[in-house]
């Protein structure tokens, strides 16, 4: 398992049986309480309402899933409430992170950057520019600095559970706040389920599972080197201050230093706004009988709704950076209905004390509609442009 980036609310890549096929994916199949899923859907889930994880490899998970199986499969059981008194269970954990100093990039201090400019247009028999002898010999800007900062980090949970010997009952509600450690960036997670149990009688049981979720990811400027926070912050002088006399971020292109374009990274975290909104309903009903001891026969109907939202908004630079050639907006929508009906006959034996025989047969139904809608913009009228802002509420 590996993270595919450090951006809270970024799904884990976990493999189970390594590359398959050479343009195929090698995601496993996620299978949440017998519904089968993705890991977008399961990672929405609140680590605290899960009661067991099985891995299914080889023919053990093509055998039930089929070709969904072939990378593996991930089994999510979660809990359920047991006969006994109601149980209440509060959980708060809360804290910060903050970036490792010792990690940063190791860049030159105003000074150091100034003495080894002097020395390499001394090696190279170049006159030294303006901007090198009129240094103030004060400002030493890490730009590190200006682009981290202590990120808060909530997570509260409630839970419920209880039951008689006929009903049984657990309900779940958390929300996940973390604030990324790069600026104006962040993940929230709302989380809740509700899970029901009824033995009719001895023989016949069913049940009923709801699980919302709703996930928002709020996301900093693109990850390449000149539009990036981290890019810029290396990438700048430390002899630009970050912040003009007036408090308005500076402009690194008014210093006449840079042969390239570049933006104060405090400016691309003023004009650069996307996030990513998932919400997801996940329902199962199941009904069993155990027609003879060792044979049973159930029947499972669920469905799992999802949306989910894509959005981004960017302008031109303040203070005549421009960071982007134009202002551009980008909105996509998916939603997604997902069905399934499964219906099994389960004989399971022990004969002669040591020989276990367990035989499965079905047949599984199952029904995916999705539609995707999405439009973008770009280059239109500052007058348009203003107009969109104020539709949005972006200043």
């Amino acid at each position: 398992m590996s993270p595919r980036s450090a951006r809270p609310g970024n799904v884990a890549e976990i493999v189970i049986r390594g590359i398959g096929t050479i343009s195929g994916a090698r995601n496993p199949l996620y299978v949440v309480d017998g519904f089968p899923t993705d890991a977008v859907n399961a990672g929405a889930i609140n680590p605290g309402d899960i009661m067991s994880i099985d891995i299914l490899k080889d023919a053990s998970a093509t055998a039930i899933y089929g070709s969904r199986g072939a990378n593996g499969v991930i089994l999510i059981t979660t809990r359920s409430g047991k006969a006994g008194q109601a149980k209440v269970n509060v959980a708060i954990k809360t804290g910060f992170a903050q970036a490792n100093k010792n990690d940063y990039y190791n860049v030159h201090s105003g000074p150091e950057y100034v003495q080894w400019y002097k020395e390499k247009a001394q090696f190279a028999g170049a006159s030294i520019p303006s901007w090198i002898t009129n240094y103030d010999g004060k400002t030493s800007t890490n730009w590190q600095d200006a682009i981290y900062r202590k990120a808060a980090y909530g997570d509260y949970a409630l839970n419920v559970s209880g039951g008689t010997d006929k009903v049984t009952y657990m309900f779940s509600g958390s929300y996940l706040h973390q604030d990324d450690i790069l600026l104006n960036a962040g993940f929230d997670k709302y989380s809740a389920i509700a899970k029901l149990d009824y033995k009719a009688s001895k023989r016949v049981g069913m049940g009923i599972v709801l699980a919302p979720n709703f996930t928002t990811q709020r996301l900093s400027a693109p990850e390449d080197d000149f539009s990036s926070l981290t890019g810029a912050a290396v990438l700048l002088p430390p002899i630009i201050p970050v912040k003009n006399a007036d408090g308005t971020p500076s402009d690194p292109n008014s210093f006449g230093i840079l042969n390239n374009h570049m933006a104060n990274p405090l400016t691309i975290a003023q004009n650069y706004q996307a996030s990513n909104s998932n919400f997801f309903l996940l329902s199962n009903a199941y009904l069993q009988v155990n027609i003879l001891d060792n044979l049973s026969f159930k029947s499972a109907l669920g469905a799992n709704l999802s949306d989910q939202d894509y959005y981004l908004f960017q302008k031109t630079g303040l203070n005549g950076q421009a960071l982007y050639p134009v202002t551009a907006t980008e909105q996509n929508s998916v939603r997604t209905i997902n069905w399934v009906s499964e219906n099994t006959l389960n004989y399971k034996t022990i004969f002669n004390k040591d020989h276990k025989l367990d035989v499965l047969a079905g047949y599984v139904v199952q029904k995916v509609n999705s539609q995707n809608v999405g439009a973008n913009a770009s280059n239109y009228a500052s007058n348009l442009a203003q107009t969109v802002n104020f539709i949005t509420g972006i200043g």
